[in-house]
């Protein structure tokens, strides 16, 4: 005996639109996925397809069904916390502050920046000169909008 199909019914022309403007347009690709995913179960795919064609598991399509009829398009958006969080930040004082003093003493002494940011801040797995150069360029952007 085979479960029941499961499909997203009864959209109304607003909603669609609403997802046709997220798939387009959503900040992320995880939002855009989720958007199309929504689309395809009213047009009539099953969720072991929508599971083939997003490479997901049937579970994850079914959380997804589930968060559009419990909370609409606001459901197919990441929450606040998720994903990697940053090794460094410019909303830090501290952190700021130690990178502040080491651009300081690199312009002064020629001491080692990098070296020296990772030393007193004591950042796990190390920082890379990438990532030390996206905080300068932010905090650099972030006082010439103030």
């Amino acid at each position: 005996m085979s479960r029941k199909k499961r499909f997203v019914e009864n959209l109304t022309e607003e909603e669609v639109v609403v997802l046709k403007d997220g798939r387009k347009n959503g900040k992320s690709y995880q939002f855009r996925d989720r958007c199309h995913c929504i689309i395809l179960s009213f047009s009539g795919f099953e969720i072991k397809d929508l599971a083939i064609l997003f490479d997901v598991s049937k579970n994850t399509i079914s959380t997804w069904l589930n968060s559009w009829e419990n909370e609409g398009i606001k459901g197919l958006k990441n929450k606040s916390g998720q994903g990697r969080k940053p090794k460094i930040s410019i909303h830090n004082k501290e952190q700021v502050k130690v990178v502040e003093t080491a651009a300081k003493n690199a312009a002064e002494k020629g001491t080692n920046m990098l070296d020296e940011v990772v030393e007193n801040l004591d950042i796990e797995g190390g920082l890379s000169q990438d990532t030390l150069n996206r905080f300068l360029k932010k905090k650099v952007c972030l006082e010439e909008a103030t």
